[in-house]
């Protein structure tokens, strides 16, 4: 008797949690819709007419109603169905705490000097912090201090990088999160989360559109009376996310632009994360992670961490250099695709039927011989 209780007690509990995730994955489904009828009006509504991108972008600025539609789902899918199965918040902690206290840097800059045939700085002596990570202190001397030739000078930024990207076990990362939503660092003590969106969800999330922001290279982060944020200073973060904020944007043109905005307001060695949604095999959209790669690089940022999870891509790429002119000349904007941008538009649905159509056909059956 009391192996029969427990049995119906085991499937009664199973049958109940089998009807929660069907309904949560059919509330999953709703919140997807949502986000992806805007995304799908942006991008339409930019096929039909490319040359009015800042037009198009300006009412979809202007439209609260839209807005808060995609924010309010946005939270929800974010804090309501996927907390189980979401590790991006996590994976980008973890890689900013690999790279800021623990040494990764190291790596990624030997590497880019290999493959760039640039001399690999010398190092004396090592130390660990207090997190169990190196410390390096380098031995690097011109020997003709005012006669500097390009490898001398690359050498110089290489140390720069070393020098600003790693942090004591005291210091705290400065982060900014761009199309944050609801704050998700908040909860990690060791970073100082400056959380931005066009759209907040969240009271310690401050309204900014980044596409438009002023940059500046000097002061400190501009706040307007309502909170807002109307100035970033240049090189003045650590690290920067776009965590499923690309795929918003419905040109290339303005991927790119929000990257070059995220190189600018990086320190020398900052690191960038960028999360975007897949849920192809790892191979399927292979030339599009390349083609970031490369346009990234153009901006003077590398990447040195990648990771494909059932349904995202994590990148982390570091600012290693500055951009050139000549690279910031390169019409690299195709080089920010994704799948959705080919496309094709819907089919236009067929004009209504007027009173006069109806007589038209009504008039053709009665010429019928029968």
């Amino acid at each position: 008797m009391t192996r029969l209780i427990s049995a119906q007690y085991y499937w009664q509990n199973m049958t109940q949690d089998i009807a929660k995730q069907i309904k949560m994955a059919s509330r999953q489904d709703e919140l997807v819709k949502k986000i992806r009828e805007v995304h799908q009006e942006l991008r339409h509504a930019y096929q039909k007419d490319n040359a009015s991108l800042t037009s198009i972008w300006q009412d979809h600025v202007k439209d609260a109603t839209s807005r808060k539609k995609y924010s309010d789902a946005m939270l929800e899918l974010a804090t309501e169905c996927w907390p189980s199965t979401d590790n991006r918040i996590s994976w980008c902690y973890s890689v900013i705490r690999d790279y800021f206290y623990l040494g990764l840097f190291q790596r990624p800059v030997e590497k880019f000097c290999r493959i760039n045939d640039l001399p690999l700085p010398s190092t004396r002596g090592t130390g660990h912090d207090n997190h169990g990570g190196k410390k390096l202190e380098t031995a690097f001397t011109l020997s003709a201090p005012h006669v500097y030739t390009e490898r001398d000078l690359s050498e110089m930024l290489i140390l720069t990088v070393r020098g600003s990207s790693q942090l004591s076990s005291e210091d705290k990362v400065r982060l900014l999160d761009v199309g944050s939503c609801y704050n998700p660092f908040r909860s990690f003590p060791d970073l100082d989360t400056l959380a931005i969106d066009l759209s907040p969800a969240a009271q310690d999330v401050h309204q900014c559109d980044f596409l438009s922001v002023n940059l500046r290279e000097e002061g400190e982060v501009g706040r307007g009376e309502n909170g807002e944020i109307v100035a970033l200073p240049t090189a003045h973060f650590h690290a920067v996310t776009l965590c499923l904020v690309l795929e918003y944007l419905p040109a290339p043109s303005q991927r790119r632009e929000m990257c070059r905005r995220a190189a600018s307001v990086l320190k020398s060695g900052g690191l960038l994360l960028i999360i975007t949604p897949d849920s192809n095999s790892p191979h399927r959209n292979a030339p599009m992670m390349r083609s970031w790669k490369q346009g990234l690089s153009n901006l003077g940022l590398h990447r040195i961490k990648y990771l494909k999870q059932p349904h995202l891509h994590c990148m982390a790429f570091a600012k290693l250099t500055e951009p050139t002119c000549q690279d910031l000349l390169i019409d690299d904007d195709d080089f920010f695709f994704i799948p959705q941008d080919s496309q094709p538009l819907p089919a236009s649905p067929p004009p209504p039927r007027t009173e006069g159509d109806n007589q038209a056909v009504q008039n053709m059956f009665d010429a019928l011989p029968f």
